[in-house]
């Protein structure tokens, strides 16, 4: 899946969907953000790699669950309607024009 997405991404260079993200306001704004659960990191990203952001990954540690299961991984159908969510939505995304491509366009 991961590939998948790295191809509708772009080339974004990311190996992973960051959980963490830093992102000014005014850009954040501009991106025009609409999904509001699953879907949200993909479309931020493949917004960002189409309006041409600086998109950088961190590498990071993690610490093992300490308890409970993951509602996404945890189960066959979780993980299924994750996968069916993120593609989705990086394809609905895919032909996003960032604004200020719209506008110059227009004028």
């Amino acid at each position: 899946m991961l590939t998948v997405l790295r191809v509708l991404l772009g080339g974004s260079g990311l190996c992973d969907l960051p959980s963490f993200k830093a992102i000014r306001v005014e850009v954040l704004e501009a991106l025009e953000m609409r999904e509001m659960n699953l879907g949200w990191t993909v479309e931020m990203v493949v917004k960002a790699a189409r309006a041409d952001l600086r998109i950088v990954q961190v590498p990071i540690n993690y610490r093992p669950r300490l308890a409970g299961r993951s509602k996404v991984s945890g189960t066959v159908r979780g993980s299924l309607r994750a996968a069916w969510t993120l593609v989705t939505c990086a394809v609905r995304y895919a032909h996003w024009t960032p604004p200020s491509v719209r506008t110059a366009e227009t004028a």
